[in-house]
Order: C-alpha cells, then structure tokens, then sequence
C-alpha cells in the first residue's frame, strides 16, 4: 500500500504506484502529513493544516476528524448564536467549520457543501438561529470566494460565488434577509466592492465599487446607518451611508490600516476602529476620530484586529498581536486581561451575550478560548469531550465488531458517554409506543438518525440500531454520542446485512438456563435468543414491540442453526414482544447426540455469529 498526500487531500496506489484513488472525508487543506501506524495494517493518520487530525480505519480509503477540540488549530473567525445560549461556530485556517452547543465544552464539524471555500468570517442572523452566513476565500486561488449561507445550524451550506475573497460581514438586525458584505480585489481585479443582498445572499448589488473593504458595521439600533471601511491604494477612510447605502459620505483620508469597525451598540455614536495604530474612537458617527490608546502595548503602535463592546456593563475589549486588552467606559486606560492565555496572537473577540462577563477569543495556531470574568482567567475549549472508537461498537450479546445490521442491539463504549451512575429505559413511551432516543441526556445518532436506548452511564451505552440504516450508501454509518450537549467525536463503521450475535445460553422448554446441572435431552427444543439479523418481513419500527400474532415478524435472511457440528431443525425464528431487537429461535436438539457439550453455532444470510454458544445434551 503506498500513500500520497499533496494540497488537495491523500492518494491512495494498491499497485506500487501504477495506478492511485484518492480518499473521501478529508478536508481540502492545502497541506497533510501523513502516519501509518506500526502493527496496525489499516489505520491510516492524516494531519491537515490548521484542521486537526483525520483517521483511516480502511487503509486510507476514507477518512474522518479524530480531533475533538480545536486546541492547536489556527481560527480566523467566530460566531455566537445571539439566541440560543451555548451554540457557537468557530472556521480555522484549514477550511473547516466547528460547531459547539455546550459553549465549547465540544466542537463538532459543520462544514457540509463549503467545498474548496475556506471561510474567513462568520455570523449568526439575529433573526433565526438556523441561519449562519459565512464569507470565504477560495484556498487554492486567493482571488476568488464566496458568500456561503446555512439554514440549518451548519450542517449543509449554499455557495454564491463572488469571484473576490468575502473580508466582512454586517446582517441587518431584524429583517432576516438583508446582508452587507466587503470583499477585496478579484481575479479580474474588478470585484473589490461593498455588496448588499435582499434576499439572503442570492442576489446582489454593488455598492461601494472599486474599494476593498474589509470592515462593515450596522448601527443596530438604526440599520440604515452603515459604516464601511474603505481601502483603495494603500488610503483607507471610513465611509458612512444613512440612508441604507443609498448615499456614502468619504471620511477623512488616513494611510493607518483600518482592520475592523464597530458600532457601540448602547451609545451609537460612538464608532471604534481597530488599526494598526491601535484603536481610534468617533463621538459624532465618523465625522471626527481619535486614538484611544492609553495602556495599550508600544504606546498604541499595535495591530488591533478586533473590538467587542459588552452592552451590559459598556466594557471594550481589543484583540492585539500581544494579546486582550479592556477599558471600562469610565477609565482612561486600557488593561491587559489574559490571564492564562497562551497563544496572545488574538485574531477576533466576540462577546457571549447570555452569560455575564463572558467572551470568546480566536487564537493564532491555539484553538478557541473562552472566559467567564471578563479576561481574568482564559481556558481552552473542547477540553470535556465524550470519546468513542470504532472498535467499541460491538454487539451487545457477544462484544463483537465489524460493523453493525439494521435493528441491531449493540453496545458503545467510551468515556464521558454518559452520566456516572447508569440509567436503564424502563418503559415505552406512552406516546410513541417506542424506547426513549433520549435518557439521562444522553442520545446516539446512526447517520443522523436518533436510536432508541436501552441503557446508559459514562463508559457504555447500550442502543439499537435504527431499521433506516439499510438504505445506507456507501454502506457505512456515522456513529456519534451526545451527552449533556457534550458532543462526541464521530467513529464510521460498515453497514450490514445481518451481524448476528448469538445470546451464549439456551433456555431449556421448562425455562430453565440450560446447563451440566439442567440439561436438554436429543430430540427435544430449545430457546435461543440473538440479535442482528437485519430487516425483518413484516418490517419493525425502529424502537418499537414487534407484533405478536401472526404475520410475527421474521427476518429476511436464512437462519441456520448447528449443534454440535450437525445441522438443527428451526422452527421458528423471529422478533418476540415485548422486546425490542431481540430474536427467539425454537429449535430441535438433534437425535443423533450424545449426552455431552456441544457448541452452538449460529448464521444469519450465510454470516456466523461472532462467537459460538454452549448446550449440554443427556
């Protein structure tokens, strides 16, 4: 096997080279490195720039994100959901998008349909929670991007390309479809623009020609006064519309680099500019500025690329090259506030508007931060991740993996899967007539489809696989566990036909364990009981008592039963109520065996169970 990695993902050659595949799963980086494990002939490890690490568990063929966090990964831009507390977004250098619904506890990938765009800043529409706008730059021409736009909370995007990079974003902040945004020069060198969209980003319209703009702001309290920062020829000025961009008034003409504008949302003529000179304060919406820089590091010659102002209490915080600084309205200085942080090359800051003194930082090659005291103490995020792996989804009768089979029971091992003292499902819902797909704050998904449980604690959960992942293709499934909000990482595993499992006891007619004190006698029936074996005919809802008279629901795949090397007569073979995924077998000692032990072997569709069962015969 020979493995290949260049800027668009990993090859994989099964021919010493003469022919190559490349792998799904990966994101378009730019860059990977590539480690094979010792001893572990299918696991393959890709490390993408600025997006953390991938894993192969079939030689390289497919890949998926291992890194639960974002420590260590380089975020350009981040997002809170005004609305719903604890949901944030996060994009890094690497292209990707992450998503966090515990305020950061966990992140998990929300990237589908981005493709080649790599976003560079990120906001949330404060008019639904669902919709998230991303503005992107394309990493393998950086004269290209694109507006990109989710209307489910991340998980699927639409692209409207721009043929310029996407620098700045502003959404209006009641109407649910107007977004502004600055781009810079194009591939023609005739794209750079303030853009304005009335419909959500489908369409739109030039604004502001011929100038980058990399900063834009909307008053909030009147979104018809727009602020945008204007760069053309190493110039930069701020202009300002108050008629929704109809008109702009050119401020006054400055070569310090104008990175970011914001608009005081308590006082709104107050408008504050992040330069590389520091920070630059207006009292009169633009017409006059000056610098605000007491206390900041180099007496104020530092790139500030961000400003927050919490409205709550009116504080500032700047994001620096040297790290997070803040003023109160009423001081004349600004303080450092990083305590504990560890990477100080700060990219943006964005307050969190539901917890008190609350905010979010996005570090160069240190992940996101996150802190509760205003700037006091820093912590990492993504630090309390629920963890699982492909090789702890085994059936829950005999621990085997390989995969799983529609209505499957099967058990998932972890850490921090769960609560600490365990909690079993102990009746249907009156409701629904089905297991619970949520217990103790727990939930499992199977290609996004909630499954019911059984049992659950820290380090196990026991579900059943949902009927709806025989219409898996390709035949794999994406397995996650959501804890609390804690969202675990994501394990792939094959989709199978039948992955029997067999209950290792017989239970003798009189309902007695079979054993060497309770034998069968040749001739006479046995209960066996197994799970695995598929779609059923009548088809069973997923979390639902199969019925319990006739038509029973029988599985589709043959059923063969052998006992001591010989093969057994089955009468009978079905989901039994009041279980859920469990099949009772009637089956027929053969004649011919002696008193002894014997193994029981079990197949389903021609696949044997994983492990043999044990009978005594007298």
């Amino acid at each position: 096997m020979l493995y290949l990695a260049d800027r668009y993902g990993v090859l994989v050659s099964t021919d010493q080279g003469g022919t190559y595949t490349r792998a799904t799963g990966l994101p378009q980086a730019g860059g990977f490195s590539l480690e094979v494990l010792p001893g572990e002939t299918t696991r393959v490890l890709a490390g993408a720039y600025g997006s953390g690490v991938f894993v192969s568990d079939d030689m390289g063929a497919t890949y998926q994100p291992s890194s639960i966090g974002l420590n260590g990964a380089n975020v350009f831009s981040i997002a809170v959901d005004p609305n719903t507390p604890g949901v944030a977004y996060a994009s890094t250098d690497g292209g990707e998008i992450y998503k966090t619904v515990n305020n950061g506890d966990s992140w998990r990938e929300a990237r589908g349909g981005l493709e080649q765009f790599r976003s560079r800043t990120l906001m949330v529409d404060p008019a639904d929670s669902n919709r998230v706008y991303s503005g992107s730059i394309n990493r393998f021409n950086s004269n290209d991007g694109s507006l990109a736009r989710s209307d489910d909370g991340g998980a699927t995007w639409t692209n409207f390309p721009l043929q310029a990079p996407v620098l700045s974003l502003a959404l209006h902040p009641t109407d649910g479809q107007t977004v502004w945004f600055g781009t810079t020069t194009g591939q023609y060198g005739t794209f750079a623009s303030l853009y304005r969209s009335r419909d959500q980003g489908a369409n739109f319209q030039e604004i502001l020609g011929t100038y980058n703009v990399p900063g834009v702001a909307l008053d909030p309290a009147n979104p018809r006064n727009v602020y945008a920062i204007a760069e053309y020829g190493g110039v930069y000025q701020l202009a300002r519309s108050t008629d929704e961009g109809a008109n702009f008034s050119q401020g006054q003409q400055t070569t310090i680099q104008m990175v970011t504008v914001v608009v005081d949302p308590v006082t709104p003529a107050n408008i504050y500019l992040g330069t590389n000179g520091g920070v630059y304060r207006s009292t009169d919406s633009g017409a006059n500025f000056t610098a605000l820089n007491a206390g900041l590091p180099d007496s104020g010659a530092v790139l500030v690329v961000s400003i927050a102002i919490d409205k709550r209490d009116g504080m500032l915080y700047a994001a620096t090259s040297s790290g997070v600084y803040k003023r109160a309205g009423g001081e004349s200085s600004w303080t450092a506030a990083n305590g504990g942080l560890e990477n100080l090359t700060v990219r943006q800051l964005v307050i969190d508007p539901h917890t008190p003194n609350a905010l979010y930082a996005a570090t160069l090659n240190g992940g996101v931060w996150r802190t509760t005291d205003g700037g006091a103490t820093w912590n990492p995020t993504g630090t309390n991740a629920a963890i699982i792996s492909r090789e702890s989804v085994v059936g829950a009768f005999d621990f085997v993996g390989g995969g799983v089979a529609p209505g499957e029971l099967v058990s998932i091992f972890g850490a921090g899967i769960g609560p600490s003292e365990g909690a079993q499902a102990t009746a249907f819902d009156p409701q629904t007539g089905k297991l619970p797909t949520e217990l103790a704050g727990v939930r499992v998904f199977f290609n996004d489809v909630a499954a019911p449980l059984l049992y659950v604690s820290a380090t196990q959960v026991n579900v059943q696989v949902p009927f709806e992942i025989a219409s898996a293709n390709p035949a794999r499934v994406n397995i996650r566990v959501e804890f609390d909000g804690i969202v675990s990482n994501t394990v792939q595993v094959a989709a199978l036909a039948t992955h029997p499992g067999l209950f290792p006891t017989p239970v003798n007619l009189d309902g007695t364990l079979n054993g060497e004190a309770a034998p069968t006698a040749p001739g006479s029936y046995v209960l066996l009981y197994a799970t695995g074996q598929g779609e059923t005919n009548p088809a069973v809802e997923t979390g639902s008592r199969p019925p319990t008279m006739e038509p029973l629901a029988r599985p589709i795949a043959d059923v063969e039963v052998w006992i001591g090397g010989k093969k057994a007569n089955v009468y009978f073979a079905g989901l039994v109520d009041p279980f859920v995924g469990l099949m009772q077998m009637n089956v027929e000692v053969p004649l011919s065996l002696a008193t002894g032990q014997y193994e029981v072997e079990l197949l389903i569709g021609g696949k044997a169970a994983g492990k043999v069962g044990m009978i005594w015969v007298q």
